[in-house]
């Protein structure tokens, strides 16, 4: 593949994404994985920005050692704030920095 058909595809995986939310009446969840955190902020930056361009709002969860044990209020909080979905960023960090009491929580 070269670099324009490279951008193609991820901008076609964008929309995917973006169309998931817009579907889903009650909102959604997208957990974010990678092995290059640079990815991860760029395909979440495209999500809201796309989103946004469709009149969706889309919040950013970035959990930290400090407020990784109140994930599950976190998450609460931003669900009544009647946003169309969450984007986690950084789930599997979280999940090794709670010694996978987030898991027990979802």
């Amino acid at each position: 593949m070269n670099h324009s058909q490279l951008q193609e595809d991820f901008f076609a995986k964008i929309n995917k994404i973006v169309n998931f939310f817009a579907r889903t009446k009650r909102g959604g969840f997208l957990f974010c994985s990678s092995n290059q955190p640079p990815v991860i902020k760029q395909i979440t930056t495209a999500v809201i920005q796309r989103a946004a361009e469709k009149n969706l709002e889309i919040k950013e969860l970035y959990l930290t050692g400090e407020n990784s044990h109140r994930f599950l209020h976190l998450v609460k909080n931003l669900a009544n704030q009647k946003n169309h979905g969450i984007i986690i960023s950084n789930l599997d960090e979280a999940i090794s920095v709670t010694k996978e009491q987030i898991i027990r929580d979802i």
